[in-house]
């Protein structure tokens, strides 16, 4: 038998993907699957912060929720024949009847829908609309504003409830009558007030003062309530009205706003004049400037412009702004946060701001307004936290500009995850083109050599 002694350069090689081959595919793999699992953690990452708060959303005990509001169904007509206003002589007396019967209605109605009905306000025009066809507006709604003129109180009704019975000096310096169920004790004579309620009548009484008989409708509502004289179109501040503007502590505990600074300055942020700030010049609020706002001793920052950069919008809420000298109707007011802060800023908006969204699906804002003070809030999770109030002229969704870089990165992912998909293919395919040649050509030596020795 003749022997073949195989030397290292004649043995067979190994077919299939060689060892150099595989640990290329292997790391070609495995970057691929670094990069989409970076991609994976970077979107999901991004969702995460915008789901997360950027600091504690604190909690506020004064939030109301929108009432909904029940319009009973009035007979007029009722009313009407219980009631008698045509001459001036008639005009004298209060049918107690009558008065029992829009009580019956008011009791059922809020400030809510007095709303819904789109109650007008009394002024000399419309009350003199009124007194020339009182049958024409009987039971319909309006509210009233002014000085309490006069007011007496008699036992009345089924159940010989108190009623309050007064007369108003409005703005414009027209008379209105009232009749309530209830009022605040420090509403006296001198006072200002409001009265949501029916028309009931155009009612006549001498005035104690000058002697005159004074002549106007006579409104029928539940419920009187404090307002305050309209202060008109703010363009200046007024150190009269921020006297008692100050900050709050962690110690001392929540003061809230106070009431007339507030005001005053939502109504200057309303009638500001566009070129009264420069608000290009006016500075950033970053991390170090909210830390300058919470130091002690922030006087000198009070009632300065700052502008809010992009951060995002933790709540936003729209409400009934309720009495105010400001005359505001509904107001925004909320919370936004920003990770650079590590905290959160209050503001109140002169404006209604339903289109943003905050929470979990928060929008992106920037913003515009007046530090107020630093003002106490109780987070979530229990304590006493410290952040500047703001009140802002403008607050504005933030859209990214589309640069396209994104929308360049994925196309340029997918393409090259392709080419290598198709670098692989062409890999295994050489390869086995490769084997199979060299295990053809091993063949044929192995039969060149029988033969030669054959």
């Amino acid at each position: 038998m003749v022997k073949f002694k195989i030397t290292e350069g004649s043995r067979p090689a190994q077919l299939g993907v060689s060892r150099g081959e595989k640990v290329k595919l292997l790391l070609m793999a495995g970057g691929i699957l670094v990069v989409g699992g970076i991609i994976l953690y970077s979107l999901s990452y991004s969702r995460q912060k915008r789901s997360e708060a950027p600091g504690d959303i604190p909690v506020l005990a004064d939030e109301i929720p929108e009432e909904r509001p029940f319009v009973p169904a009035i007979d007029a007509a009722r009313v009407e024949s219980l009631v008698r206003d045509a001459e001036s002589a008639d005009r004298v007396m209060l049918e107690g009847e009558a008065l029992d019967e829009l009580f019956r209605y008011a009791r059922q109605m809020t400030a809510g829908s007095y709303r819904a009905l789109e109650a007008p306000e009394l002024d000399a025009e419309r009350i003199q609309e009124i007194v020339g066809a009182p049958a024409d507006h009987r039971a319909e709604p309006f509210f009233a504003r002014g000085w309490i003129d006069s007011l007496r109180t008699r036992r009345q009704g089924p159940a010989g409830e108190t009623q309050h019975i007064g007369r108003m000096v409005l703005e414009d310096e027209s008379v209105a009558y009232f009749a309530t169920l209830r009022m605040p004790e420090d509403r006296t004579v001198g006072s200002y007030a409001r009265l949501d309620g029916l028309f009931l009548k155009v009612y006549s009484e001498e005035s104690r003062q000058s002697g005159e008989w004074l002549e106007g409708p006579l409104l029928v509502g539940a419920n009187l309530v404090p307002s305050w004289p309209d202060e008109g179109t703010v363009r200046q501040l007024d150190p009269n009205k921020l006297v008692y503007l100050t900050d709050d502590s962690v110690d001392g505990g929540i003061t809230r706003l106070p009431f007339e600074a507030t005001w005053h300055v939502m109504g200057y942020a309303r009638d500001l004049d566009p070129d009264e700030v420069d608000w290009e010049e006016a500075p950033l609020l970053n991390k170090a400037a909210l830390e300058d706002l919470l130091a002690y001793g922030v006087d000198e920052y009070r009632l300065k412009p700052y502008r809010i950069p992009v951060s995002r919008l933790q709540s936003v809420t729209v409400k009934q702004a309720g009495e105010n000298p400001a005359r505001l109707d509904k107001i925004t007011e909320g919370w936004i946060g920003n990770t650079t802060w590590h905290n959160v800023i209050y503001y109140r908006g002169p404006f209604e701001a339903g289109h943003l969204r905050g929470g979990r699906d928060a929008d992106l804002v920037t913003a515009r307004g007046f530090f107020l003070k630093n003002l106490a809030y109780e987070p979530r999770d229990g304590g006493m936290h410290l952040a500047p109030a703001f009140v802002l002229t403008e607050m504005d969704r933030f859209v990214p500009p589309d640069s396209g870089a994104f929308n360049h990165m994925v196309w340029g992912i997918a393409i090259a995850s392709v080419g290598l998909l198709l670098f692989f293919s062409f890999l295994l395919s050489r390869d086995k083109r490769s084997a199979m040649a060299l295990q053809e050509r091993l063949v044929a030596r192995r039969r060149a050599r029988r033969e030669a020795t054959a």
